[in-house]
């Protein structure tokens, strides 16, 4: 059940492109980490506004990925999906 008026939000990270060394050198943890941050920060946005009380929005979480193939390959870009729920 969603929230009305409220959409779900997904948060990236890169937003550009990286080389294909940059890309390894960055552990998966790390990619999800910047994403989740990117996400929240598009919440407190379009979800609150300031100066308001605090607000409790319960979502749901999805995790996702691009996958790049090369030699050997990796995650191209990490996205956190994040849709009110309740």
């Amino acid at each position: 059940m969603a929230i009305e008026g409220l959409g779900p939000i997904t948060g990236t990270f890169p937003k550009d492109r990286l080389s294909d060394d940059e890309l390894q050198e960055i552990p998966s943890y790390v990619g999800f980490d910047h994403a989740w941050k990117d996400a929240i920060a598009q919440a407190e946005k379009a979800w609150h506004e300031p100066g308001q009380d605090r607000v409790e929005i319960t979502v749901t979480v999805e995790y996702f990925a691009r996958i790049d193939i090369w030699n050997p390959g990796g995650i191209g870009q990490y996205g956190v999906k994040i849709t009110p729920s309740g």
